[in-house]
């Protein structure tokens, strides 16, 4: 997991006034997993990340972004932008999205990009 975000994490948590503690409780986490996780010393799959961005009501793919995971598109801002958008205005898109993530690289870029394409974006 990378430092962004551990960052992203507290600086939410800290907006609504919430603990890191009180944050893994209120989605489902023990507390030293969770201090784990932020560490780097436990792995970060895709429903904790769904859990943190749903909770702090940011588009999934922001948090996947923050978590290095759409790291292969860092100098095309245009695909995270239009997938963003694409996967906050349809739910179905959306869980897609979620389960393209479970897939391993380079697989999952590939997948993006056709996704991209069939959608005309």
């Amino acid at each position: 997991m990378n430092a962004q975000f551990k960052t992203f994490v507290q600086e939410n948590a800290s907006q609504r006034g919430i603990s890191l503690r009180e944050l893994a409780r209120q989605i489902g986490i023990h507390p030293s997993n969770f201090s784990s996780i932020l560490s780097g010393k436990r792995k970060l799959d895709v429903d904790l990340i769904k859990k943190i961005a749903d909770f702090f009501g940011v588009p999934r793919v922001v948090a996947y972004q923050k978590a290095g995971w759409l790291d292969e598109f860092e100098n095309d801002k245009f695909v995270v932008q239009r997938f963003g958008e694409a996967v906050t205005k349809d739910k179905g898109l959306a869980d897609l999205f979620d389960a393209i993530m479970l897939i391993d690289e380079p697989d999952r870029s590939e997948r993006i990009r056709l996704i991209l394409a069939a959608l005309g974006k």
